[in-house]
């Protein structure tokens, strides 16, 4: 056929052009990596299972920004945060887990603190 695939899922900008896009690995569930530019307006686009498009949070020029690493054959999540001294010396952060309601890990988070590693097995399965 040679057409290329069209994506179902996306992020676009005001003018409507596609700045990423996403796909549900398992059960829906996925993920994705983007950095957005401040003041600029996002939405996130679906057009499978229906059309429908969900507007982005503003983008204001400070925040924090969290990544979490996942590896399947390891025992550890890796929390990497950036951005929290923009909160201030006094503002309390905490990372908390929770799944079906339920909280199965909560850590006060230092503003200087950049990296943590969580056990997966304070966590469920699935």
């Amino acid at each position: 056929m040679g057409a290329a695939r069209h994506c179902f899922r996306g992020v676009y900008n005001a003018k409507g052009d596609q700045v990423t896009s996403f796909s549900a690995v398992h059960n829906g569930m996925g993920s994705f990596e983007f950095t957005p530019k401040a003041g600029e307006v996002y939405t996130a686009k679906l057009s499978q299972p229906i059309a429908k498009s969900y507007p982005l949070s503003k983008i204001e020029p400070v925040g924090t920004v969290m990544h979490i690493d996942n590896p399947e054959k390891s025992d550890v999540l890796t929390v990497t945060l950036t951005g929290l001294s923009s909160l201030g010396t006094d503002s309390a952060c905490y990372l908390t887990g929770i799944s079906r309601g339920i909280i199965y890990y909560s850590q006060k988070i230092a503003p200087d603190q950049g990296v943590l590693s969580v056990s997966k097995n304070y966590f469920l399965r699935g």
